[in-house]
């Protein structure tokens, strides 16, 4: 009887330290999780990224520049 009980005491205790570190643990295996899928995801990033850049710096002069904002401004109302 005493190795049931023993049984049961140590169950209870390995369930009250889940329930009492349940946010750490979660944090700690999310972390993980995220750690894990950016070390085999993140490479396959690489090619997009660079596409992007390629696409972006040939539209690049095609865009109408800004004027300059010390510029005097025409108006047609009198002083």
């Amino acid at each position: 009887m005493t190795a049931q009980t023993a049984t049961t005491t140590q169950s209870l205790t390995i369930r009250n330290f889940f329930h009492t570190n349940a946010s750490i643990i979660s944090d700690g295996f999310f972390l993980i999780v995220a750690l894990t899928l950016f070390m085999l995801l993140g490479p396959l990033a690489a090619p997009i990224a660079v596409i992007a850049i390629y696409n972006l710096r040939q539209n690049q002069g095609e865009m109408p520049e800004p004027e300059v904002a010390t510029q005097k401004i025409k108006s047609n109302h009198t002083n």
